[in-house]
């Protein structure tokens, strides 16, 4: 990878389920500077998941370019994108998708497997559980037996385990009371913050976006992409 100081960088990039229906995504263009805090916003159905898959290379368009990190994730093949996004993107999904039959360690040492590495001395399991406020009579508990408070310390472990330059959070407050809420963006801006990582945050819940640098709402990115006419 080079110093190119954007993150994330979509031109022309046109996305839809199938041929003969409309475009979902119609992006001109998307830029996102490292070490940017970025809040996404939007209806439901507005397109943001998708938008996030295209940005995990869970999904490629059907035209135009994702370069991610400066990778470009439409050239790669599936199994390349599943590699990358393993070593450099870390995930945060809304309902945490920790297994539930897993220990606290196991399901964060998942992670390390997936991005091809082999062992992981106890010190950064130690490390990270440490400043996510996790502590060590829970490591080798079922995560199903875990509060849902302690489940998201969980959820930001397992993404970031393996210092992912870039963060992806798509919904992870919804079920939270304010106060719950206000604590898990702390936690997650802080771990961030020390690890270097750009986030891109999606909510419908636009009384969080002032934790953020920028405040986007999808719609806006929309735009006339030849592809997509």
């Amino acid at each position: 990878m080079t110093d190119n100081q954007n993150a994330i960088e979509l031109t022309d990039v046109c996305f839809r389920w199938q041929r003969n229906l409309p475009p979902v995504l119609s992006i001109p263009e998307f830029i996102v500077p490292r070490g940017r805090r970025v809040f996404l916003y939007g209806p439901s159905g507005s397109g943001k998941t998708t938008l996030l898959n295209l940005l995990t290379g869970i999904n490629v368009p059907q035209a135009g370019a994702v370069q991610i990190l400066d990778t470009p994730l439409h050239d790669l093949s599936g199994r390349k994108r599943d590699r990358f996004r393993a070593r450099h993107i870390g995930i945060i999904f809304q309902q945490f998708n920790l297994i539930p039959y897993l220990s606290v360690t196991d399901n964060v040492r998942l992670a390390r497997q997936l991005a091809g590495y082999r062992h992981t001395p106890q010190d950064e399991f130690a490390e990270i559980f440490g400043a996510l406020g996790l502590e060590e009579d829970l490591w080798h508990r079922s995560s199903h037996a875990l509060s849902v408070g302690q489940q998201q310390r969980v959820a930001v472990a397992r993404a970031l385990i393996n210092r992912p330059e870039l963060l992806i959070a798509d919904e992870p407050t919804s079920a939270l009371d304010s106060d719950h809420r206000d604590d898990f963006l702390q936690l997650l801006m802080q771990a961030a913050t020390e690890r270097g990582s750009t986030i891109v945050f999606v909510s419908h819940d636009k009384a969080l976006q002032h934790h953020f640098d920028d405040q986007l709402d999808i719609r806006d990115l929309q735009g006339e992409v030849a592809a997509c006419i």
